[in-house]
């Protein structure tokens, strides 16, 4: 019989406290939702560096994340279950997020993708985060 829903719920559950020691100010809630996801979303306080959008106007920005079972199925054991996890930044769903590359030189890269070396500094393999 396939591991359910609730058993990897209980699993991300367990390491929530980890992740909050980790990640002090932030969100971390376990959640399964409406389609069934089960993960562990992650969401970072504002960040004091406020970006701009391409139009000029002011973006607060924050990390965010989520871990969540990798395979649209489940095993049959708790043991074989894959996780993975996304990490990005908070962005819009505006044109004026996502430049073409050709408007780069005049309009400079948008403040989400510097940010993005946020997540690759504070999560890189030598910064010792882990959630157990």
């Amino acid at each position: 019989m396939a591991v359910s829903r609730e058993q990897v719920f209980e699993v991300l559950s367990a390491g929530a406290s980890g992740a909050r020691a980790g990640l002090p100010g932030w969100s971390v809630r376990p959640n399964i939702t409406g389609t069934g996801a089960v993960g562990l979303y992650l969401d970072g306080p504002e960040l004091p560096l406020m970006g701009v959008n391409l139009a000029g106007k002011p973006v607060a920005r924050h990390l965010c994340g989520t871990v969540q079972s990798a395979d649209r199925g489940l095993p049959d054991g708790l043991e074989q279950v894959r996780y993975q996890y996304i990490l990005g930044v908070s962005v819009t769903e505006r044109d004026e997020e996502y430049p073409e590359l050709t408007d780069l030189p005049k309009t400079g890269e948008p403040s989400w993708l510097m940010l993005c070396g946020c997540w690759i500094s504070r999560f890189s393999p030598n910064a010792g985060m882990n959630f157990h």
